[in-house]
């Protein structure tokens, strides 16, 4: 009983170290030398990708930056990131529930119509 409580406390700044950890290893890749857009692009988009990161807000984002400023590493980076394309925030909710889980979330942000729990593009 003890442990499983000390773990349930614990979890959350787990996730959070975890998560500034991997963000921040990939902020300090190199730039990829000699990349440029094809010679034949003409300005249009002919796809749009659409990335939708599970619980990631402003916050983890901010986490993030805190972490690249206290580890000493290049801020320019973070700037990349923040900076590579255009980000949109929505506040979902679900047809039949208070709490949203993903899959009905990344349903509303993509069609814009509600769903249920547990439903993907219905």
């Amino acid at each position: 009983m003890i442990h499983s409580l000390f773990a349930r406390r614990r979890a959350p700044w787990v996730a959070a170290a975890l998560i500034t950890g991997l963000l921040g290893s990939a902020c300090d890749r190199p730039a990829p030398s000699g990349a440029s857009a094809p010679p034949d692009f003409d300005g249009t988009a002919r796809n749009v990708i659409l990335m939708i990161g599970d619980g990631m807000g402003p916050q983890a984002l901010g986490l993030l930056l805190s972490y690249i400023e206290a580890a000493g590493k290049d801020p320019a980076r973070y700037t990349e990131l923040s900076n590579a394309g255009t980000l949109g925030l929505t506040t979902t909710h679900a047809s039949n529930t208070i709490v949203v889980d993903s899959a009905a979330s990344a349903t509303a942000m993509a069609t814009g119509t509600r769903t249920t729990n547990g439903s993907i593009g219905v």
